[in-house]
């Protein structure tokens, strides 16, 4: 089974100025098999704590984990990811709280098709800060025919060009804050890449998704040596 993009919906708010948490209302996880879904928390003008983030908040409340590797920082601009295997599907609220007051930006995608025990190789997973005026980039973050891989981006700057390679998930920003997030289903080494006119503080991660074993899903296992039995 190969990974599928499996959402609908807006995907994305950024803060009108310093806040201590975001929600996004307007987002779907739509019904699939081995779903798995992957949110990004950008962080401007400084370290808040570690934040928690909620997917279905005021309902079955699940925490998602912080993924390895996260955050990318550099000075004033930090890019967290966060994974959460077997997401409950439909229309929920996807809540991200922090203890400092900042200006930020949440983000989501969802996929079925995926791992259920790992969802993300952490072997493959890249992150990549920088300075320089002209781009920032994941690196090359590997991937097979069957899995994925996301990129996601945060600049403290004010213009941001889209990534050069991938599907565009989302991008914006507030004043003087950009962020961005990619996609890209199956290839061998994706590099997602952007870039600006200006200088300012760039972070950046990539991530590898991984797609559930051939085999995985379908028919249980037979539990009975009874030829009459039929499926389990």
């Amino acid at each position: 089974m190969a990974v599928a993009k499996n959402d609908s919906g807006t995907p994305n708010i950024n803060s009108a100025g310093s806040v201590t948490t975001l929600s996004v209302t307007t987002y779907t996880v739509s019904a699939g098999s081995n779903l798995f879904l992957l949110v990004g928390l950008w962080i401007f003008g400084g370290t808040s704590g570690t934040p928690t983030i909620t997917w279905d908040a005021g309902g079955t409340n699940q925490g998602m984990t912080l993924v390895t590797g996260s955050p990318a920082a550099l000075a004033t601009a930090i890019v967290y990811l966060y994974q959460l295997i077997a997401p409950v599907t439909g229309l929920k609220t996807l809540t991200a709280s922090w203890v400092t007051a900042r200006a930020g930006a949440l983000g989501a995608i969802a996929f079925s098709g995926v791992d259920q025990v790992t969802g993300l190789v952490g072997a493959d997973t890249k992150v990549n800060t920088g300075t320089a005026i002209g781009g920032e980039s994941t690196g090359a973050v590997t991937s097979t025919a069957t899995g994925a891989t996301v990129g996601v981006c945060a600049f403290n700057g004010t213009s941001l060009s889209g990534t050069t390679f991938g599907t565009e998930v989302f991008r914006g920003g507030g004043s003087g804050t950009q962020n961005a997030m990619s996609y890209q289903l199956g290839g061998t080494s994706n590099n997602h890449t952007w870039s600006s006119p200006g200088s300012g503080s760039w972070a950046a991660m990539g991530v590898h998704v991984l797609a559930v074993a051939a085999g995985a899903a379908g028919w249980a296992q037979r539990t009975s040596l009874n030829p009459a039995a039929g499926p389990a």
